[in-house]
């Protein structure tokens, strides 16, 4: 990742068939280092967790 970068995680599961977003932009002190994201707890079942890496969009000039 570079600084700039959004991180955009989805989580989907449990019985109750929930699901969320969260999202964290990377600043220069995070690059090479982890990003931490809270999923809250599920009443059984699986959880799918999923993520995209979105590069800043260039400033047009």
């Amino acid at each position: 990742m570079t600084s700039g970068d959004e991180v955009l995680l989805r989580w989907d599961g449990g019985v109750v068939r929930t699901s969320g977003t969260q999202s964290q932009v990377v600043d220069g002190q995070a690059v090479g280092k982890d990003l931490e994201f809270l999923v809250p707890a599920q009443s059984g079942g699986t959880v799918r967790i999923s993520y995209i890496v979105d590069p800043p969009t260039p400033a047009v000039q």
